[in-house]
């Protein structure tokens, strides 16, 4: 397929090399990437953790969630952390995934 360029001069490029340079310089990549991670933690730590967890992130093996209160974060790292990571791992096949890191947030 042909397409015009800025200059007006024509290009063969695949259009679905198109698409997916536009999607990655909207930031929709990584939007529907952190949708799938996020669907992949509720689905792993159960509806009660998710409703006060976001996942934000995964980037260079480590996976960044917000929750929302103090007491959450405390549980989470404290307690579930080293669990909520296996469970990941299985889960994740395929991508790497070094730490968890919990942070207050606001959502």
């Amino acid at each position: 397929m042909s397409f015009m360029t800025d200059t007006g001069a024509h290009s063969e490029k695949k259009l679905g090399d198109v698409v997916q340079r536009y999607l990655a310089k909207s930031g929709l990549v990584r939007q529907l990437g952190t949708s799938s991670l996020q669907k992949e933690w509720e689905q792993t730590v159960g509806a009660e953790v998710a409703r006060h967890t976001r996942v934000t992130s995964l980037r260079g093996g480590v996976l960044r969630v917000e929750v929302d209160s103090a007491p959450w974060l405390h549980e989470l790292k404290g307690f579930y952390g080293d669990t909520i990571m296996q469970d990941l791992k299985e889960r994740l096949k395929g991508r790497t995934l070094k730490k968890i890191e919990f942070r207050i947030g606001r959502f």
